[in-house]
């Protein structure tokens, strides 16, 4: 299993251990006990990070590159998990789970599914435009 991981700027990429280590050890599930893909950044993650054990996959350049995507984020901003492996932060697909992230934590207190529908419709128009420029 891979995980993409979308903060402020930006993605960390976790493969096979590393993503299941970091599902089991930094991320917080909800109250069914199910990890939800967006999640909130608190300082206790940093905590965790560094505990994680080096160990079935995980490196001291695995927490480092967590902890460096992490690094823009304010306690209470969000952050999204997906399963696969999206590396081009120019790509469709990553400006797309880039612009949720920032409209989760641009101040307006969107729910995600209210950030995902903004997103979803922006990125709607934007396939508009090109089209009409083709």
């Amino acid at each position: 299993m891979a995980l993409s991981v979308f903060t402020n700027e930006k993605i960390i990429i976790l493969n096979d251990d590393e993503a299941t280590m970091f599902m089991h050890h930094i991320l917080t599930p909800d109250e069914k006990n199910e990890v939800q893909p967006m999640q909130q950044y608190n300082n206790t993650l940093i905590s965790k990070v560094h505990g994680m054990p080096l160990k079935s996959g995980v490196t001291e350049d695995t927490k480092k590159r967590i902890l460096q995507g992490f690094a823009s984020l304010l306690e209470g901003h969000s952050f999204l998990c997906t399963p696969a492996i999206i590396e081009n932060k120019e790509s469709r697909e990553a400006k797309y789970y880039l612009n949720i992230v920032s409209l989760m934590n641009d101040g307006q207190n969107r729910t995600a599914a209210q950030a995902q529908a903004v997103a979803r419709r922006e990125a709607d128009e934007q396939t508009i435009v090109s089209k009409e420029h083709e």
